[in-house]
């Protein structure tokens, strides 16, 4: 499928570019002064493939066109001062003078510009590429004016000079024309289509923690560390390193390593979206269509973009990548099998069907299929937080056994009897608390308490996640605006007709 932003970002860069070489080869007799600086302006102003929005041109054209003109301001100061010094002495005193005169102004100017930069980076930290185009503006302007005896060289470089300059301020403008006129995209639209994208990633990584967890824990597919997928330049290289390790009969099948993986794949590109979002916020500011929707009285009141609102999408959608990246590791850990001791078919069955109705709820654009989904999540609620109190009565239940072990080789005159006395807590004794830490730590002790207090984790944030996931939906789920974003064609109604309700196509046991 070709992507029509990219089409359309080919389309401006070309016309801009196109216009702007025009200015180099037109009238070769009678040259335009210094047109190749439209064209290297153009290229530098225009060329923001990340984003390809509107505001992003404008605010690298306003920060363009202020360090151009206080960097020729200081150019033609300086190059003022030199001029005035006589080049035509017998020793070459002059030039040496002109020399020394252009060595500290750069020296100075470079070193106090970038003090003030860095110093008082809270003022000025949002200025810096302002702050390196007052430097290249001051050096392409003042260099002409070096070394010139005739008073005709001295007036053409005051022309150089000049020109160089008019010619950066009129590629800014034919930039930021094109970026507003030439298939134009609005930073406002690129908010909108990230947090619709954030909603997504959100049930999709959601689907695959859980999903993983399913396979993990019924021993199926084995736990890849996450310290080996980090220390890997890419996932293909960690996945070709592990089959060289394992033998045949150790080694999981492709779909299965694949199923593990996913899960890290797809929340380290949500945070990546994530932190590309955060970046178009201070630019809405320099968006013209968002300024005009603004000030439209025509919009409804209902209906415009609020700034405040998207930011609290992406803040809830990183909230739930945060759940999942604290699921993926409890599953990751489970390197020696114990998952499968803690958790019942039941259970591994609801995990996988829970991560499926995520997926669905929250998959654009938004039908029916996602509020029955919603629905389904909300009954479960009270299924996970009755396993999550089963878990814990049960570990609780071990702990109370062991202590009472422990206890029991001591002398009796340590022992405090009515610590375990209590049906409802447990109360450690002080003296026997270190030897029950260390044999909890110990390789060899035999219990799994690490697992099995992780399983209680694992639960409750299963149903943080329902919870957090259930909150994003409910507040997108009557904004039109971003289920048109990611309707193509028919798209929803092929969503509703391929639902009956009772989801009979899909296996709950993982995939």
């Amino acid at each position: 499928t070709i992507d029509k932003d990219a089409v359309g970002y080919a389309l401006r860069i070309c016309i801009v570019l196109t216009v702007s070489v025009l200015f180099v080869l037109l009238s070769p007799n009678d040259p335009y002064p210094q047109g190749s600086w439209v064209y290297i302006t153009c290229c530098m102003v225009s060329w923001f493939p990340s984003s390809m929005d509107a505001a992003s041109v404008l605010k690298k054209t306003v920060h363009r066109i202020v360090g151009t003109t206080i960097g020729a301001i200081l150019a033609l100061g300086v190059g003022f001062m030199v001029a005035q010094i006589d080049v035509t002495t017998t020793d070459n005193s002059g030039v040496r003078y002109q020399a020394t005169v252009l060595g500290l102004s750069f020296g100075i100017l470079s070193f106090g510009l970038t003090f003030v930069v860095v110093h008082w980076k809270a003022i000025f930290g949002g200025y810096s590429y302002a702050s390196i185009l007052v430097l290249m503006t001051f050096g392409i302007a003042v260099i002409p004016f070096y070394n010139n005896e005739t008073p005709e060289e001295k007036e053409r470089m005051w022309e150089i000079a000049c020109y160089r300059v008019a010619n950066v301020i009129v590629g800014c403008l034919l930039s930021a024309a094109g970026s507003v006129l030439i298939m134009p995209k609005s930073t406002q639209d690129a908010i909108e289509v990230s947090v619709a994208r954030q909603i997504q990633f959100a049930g999709k990584s959601s689907n695959a923690v859980l999903q993983s967890a399913y396979h993990v824990f019924t021993q199926t597919a084995k736990p890849i560390p996450l310290t080996q997928v980090i220390g890997s330049v890419q996932t293909g290289q960690m996945k070709q390193k592990k089959s060289q390790e394992q033998s045949k009969d150790e080694e999981p099948s492709n779909e299965e390593e694949q199923i593990i993986d996913t899960v890290h794949d797809q929340y380290a590109a949500a945070i990546k979206d994530l932190q590309a979002s955060k970046a178009l916020f201070p630019l809405l500011k320099y968006d013209p269509f968002h300024l005009w929707r603004c000030c439209d009285k025509g919009v409804p009141k209902t209906s415009p973009f609020q700034a405040d609102e998207a930011a609290v999408n992406l803040a809830r959608a990183f909230r739930v990548q945060t759940t999942v990246i604290l699921l993926d590791s409890i599953v990751r850990n489970d390197t020696d099998n114990k998952g499968q001791e803690h958790f019942t078919a039941e259970q591994l069955t609801l995990f996988s069907r829970v991560g499926y109705l995520i997926k669905e709820m929250l998959t654009l654009p938004f039908c029916q299929k996602n509020s029955e989904c919603a629905l389904e999540l909300c009954s479960i609620l009270g299924e996970v937080r009755q396993h999550a109190l089963e878990a814990s009565n049960n570990l609780q239940t071990t702990l109370r056994k062991k202590y009472t072990s422990i206890t029991s080789d001591e002398d009796d005159n340590h022992r405090d009897k009515s610590s375990f006395s209590s049906a409802t807590s447990v109360e450690v004794p002080e003296w026997c608390l270190e030897k029950f830490v260390d044999e909890l730590e110990s390789p060899n002790s035999g219990m799994p308490m690490s697992m099995a207090s992780a399983s209680i984790l694992f639960l409750e944030l299963l149903e943080h996640l329902i919870l957090r996931t259930l909150r994003l939906y409910m507040r997108n789920r009557n904004h039109e605006s971003l289920s048109t974003l990611f309707t193509v064609g028919d798209a929803a109604t092929k969503r509703e007709q391929s639902y009956d309700g009772d989801d009979d196509g899909d296996d709950d046991g993982g995939d």
